[in-house]
C-alpha cells in the first residue's frame, strides 16, 4: 500500500474532520442555551431533526474519500471524485444553515461556523484541483 502526498487529499481530510467535530459543537444558541447538530435528535417533531446525523454521515464519507485519495486507491475517475466532494461540501454547508435560518432569535454557534468553513473548503478545493490551480505536493 503506497501513500500519496496529495494536497487535495490532505485538505479534504482536514475539512472532513472539521465537519465531523462540528456536528457535536453548538450550531445555534438561544438565550444562552446551545444546541448542536447531534442535539437535534432529541427534538421530537422538529422538521430538521435528522440533519445532524446526515451531516455526520456526510463527514464520514468525506473522510473516507480523502483517505482513499491519500492511499492512491481509485474507485472513480478523479473528476467524478471531485464532483462528489463538491456535492458533499454543498450539503455540509447548507444543512446546518437551514437549521440556523429556521428561527429568528437563534444566534450562530461555533459548530455552525466550523461547518460553514468545512463546507467552503470542500467546495473550493475540488474546484481548484479541477482547474489545475491546486499545487501537487512532492
Amino acid at each position: 500500500m503506497k501513500f500519496k502526498m496529495s494536497l487535495f487529499g490532505l485538505l479534504v481530510l482536514i475539512a472532513g474532520l472539521l465537519a465531523l467535530i462540528a456536528v457535536f459543537l453548538d450550531w445555534v444558541t438561544a438565550f444562552g442555551v446551545g444546541g448542536s447538530g447531534w442535539d437535534l435528535l432529541d427534538a421530537d417533531g422538529y422538521k430538521y431533526r435528522l440533519f445532524g446525523v446526515i451531516v455526520l454521515i456526510l463527514a464520514i464519507l468525506v473522510i473516507v474519500i480523502a483517505l482513499l485519495d491519500l492511499l492512491d486507491i481509485k474507485l472513480f475517475d478523479e473528476m467524478i471524485t471531485r464532483i462528489i466532494v463538491i456535492i458533499l461540501g454543498v450539503l455540509i454547508l447548507v444543512l446546518p444553515l437551514l437549521v440556523y435560518l429556521d428561527e429568528k432569535f437563534w444566534s450562530m454557534g461555533f459548530g455552525l461556523i466550523l461547518e460553514i468553513i468545512a463546507g467552503l473548503i470542500l467546495i473550493i478545493v475540488p474546484l481548484l484541483a479541477m482547474f489545475k490551480i491546486l499545487p501537487e505536493l512532492k
